[in-house]
């Protein structure tokens, strides 16, 4: 199985771009509050903005704080802000904070912490919130071990598109932990990991195919197309605020 997906992050370069970033982050209702014209202002500029209570620069302005864009980093005024979205209903906060909180930085480690606010992010349809809840709940991190929410997890974030989650999920059903054992299924989910970009899930479709009957796989590879058709493949983005 897989480690835990790392929190959303931007790029340093996004100081040169930060202007027109706020045009396009933070929309036009909040430009009219008179955006900063230079890269010095910026910063200042969005700390006015969360503090003002715009839940979408708290996010921004917290993911700046976390990669030091204009200065050292912070990791603990960044986690500030990333709760103060994240109490909006902001689904991308709630989910950086739960991995701060699964990792140690800018606030102390806690799983059960880390689980709350993951589960917050996850009914905000963020797969990678989704897959690291699967994971808690599949060692027992933070919550109760429960083989079968593990399952229920890793499926919604299969389902959005996270080629780690297809792969975890195919694992599940070919080993019929969590989930009733089903080579079909697990095919599926290993051949979409791997066309998804997830190499790692090759080896085990090989050897599955290599205990299936060509019925059988006839059978997953229709349901692979199915999914295809509807959904499409390289990891669609997922929806959030």
């Amino acid at each position: 199985m897989l480690g835990f997906v790392p929190v959303l992050r931007l790029d340093c370069r996004m100081k040169f771009l930060l202007p027109l970033f706020l045009s396009v982050s933070l929309g036009s209702s909040v430009l009219a509050a008179s955006p900063p014209s230079n890269y010095g202002d910026a910063l200042r500029w969005y700390e006015q903005q969360a503090t003002a209570g715009n839940a979408r620069a708290q996010f921004l302005y917290a993911i700046l704080l976390q990669r030091g864009v204009f200065g050292e980093a912070d990791d603990t005024a960044a986690a500030r802000w990333f709760e103060a979205a994240a109490l909006q209903g902001h689904a991308k906060a709630a989910f950086s904070l739960g991995v701060m909180y699964l990792s140690g930085k800018g606030v102390p480690a806690d799983a059960s912490v880390a689980a709350s606010w993951l589960e917050i992010a996850a009914k905000g349809n963020i797969s990678t919130a989704q897959f690291n809840l699967a994971l808690l709940y599949e060692k027992g991190l933070g919550v109760e071990q429960d083989a079968a929410r593990a399952a229920e997890y890793y499926e919604q974030a299969a389902q959005l598109g996270l080629a780690q989650a297809q792969n975890n999920l195919g694992v599940l059903y070919l080993s019929g932990v969590g989930v009733p054992q089903d080579p079909v299924l697990a095919m599926m989910w290993l051949e979409l990991a791997v066309r998804n970009g997830w190499s790692e899930a090759s080896a085990a479709r090989t050897s599955l195919a290599h205990q299936m009957t060509p019925g059988q796989v006839e059978a997953a590879m229709d349901l692979v197309r199915q999914w295809v058709e509807l959904n499409g493949l390289n990891n669609p983005p997922v929806t959030g605020n």
